[in-house]
């Protein structure tokens, strides 16, 4: 095996560690932001659980006014009832009737107001219950996540640097110019900077190679590349 075919089989690995270093990489930069998804998620359902809450408030402080002018009508009744016991006249006392009824009838959908505040507060309040349950079953959820997530990329982070170490020791024994080639194009090219000639095509952009080409890939005469995409090519021994 020539310098030069050795240098290709080892950047073959080189590059085999490069597609792990940043499979690992994606990995240790996605699950935070995956977490950061959930977590506001969360929020927003804890901001739905305040939004029911301030409409509780609300749907009570109604109630209460509306009971406080209950009883005010109430209480007018039973003064204009007095009133009436002491009148002369059947037109005061008629007049007095009068205004007993008009607040009766107030007083009336006073009431089926209040009832229907009671239903909705109830109904509020099952509501804020599901709701708060929802968000502590999230809340442990959310926890147990947060500590499978750390264990994750305290693994992931320790693999990464051993792949890490792998490439730079592998990488000291590549002919420096060959490695300088070759992370050039890959920063270009996606992660893929050398690729195998397969049924005389490129392994990178699939275009049909000359015949020449593949002889001096197979030859091993000097670093050989595609004309299209600029990889590096090798013919794997198997070919």
């Amino acid at each position: 095996m020539t310098g030069l075919e050795n240098d290709i089989k080892l950047l073959i690995q080189v590059q085999e560690l490069d597609a792990q270093i940043q499979n690992l990489d994606t990995e240790i930069k996605r699950i935070p932001e995956e977490m950061d998804a959930h977590y506001r998620s969360f929020k927003a359902k804890k901001d739905e659980l305040t939004v029911l809450e301030s409409e509780l408030v609300e749907i009570q402080k109604n109630r209460k006014l509306k009971e406080v002018e209950l009883d005010s009508g109430t209480e007018e009744i039973k003064k204009y009832k007095t009133q009436q016991t002491s009148v002369k006249t059947n037109k005061e006392y008629t007049s007095l009737q009068h205004e007993i009824e008009q607040i009766q009838e107030k007083n009336s959908i006073l009431e089926d107001e209040i009832l229907s505040l009671m239903e909705q507060s109830d109904t509020a309040h099952e509501n804020i219950e599901k709701k708060a349950e929802e968000i502590k079953l999230e809340n442990g959820k959310l926890e147990r996540e947060e500590q499978e997530n750390k264990k994750k990329i305290a693994r992931f982070e320790q693999e990464l640097q051993k792949r890490q170490k792998e490439r730079k020791n592998l990488v000291i024994t590549v002919d420096s110019a060959i490695v300088a080639k070759y992370e050039r194009i890959r920063d270009l090219k996606n992660g893929i900077g050398i690729v195998n000639i397969s049924d005389g095509t490129c392994g990178g952009c699939h275009m049909e190679l000359p015949p020449q080409i593949i002889n001096d890939a197979k030859t091993g005469n000097g670093i050989t590349v595609c004309e299209r995409c600029s990889r590096i090519l090798y013919v794997a021994e198997s070919d």
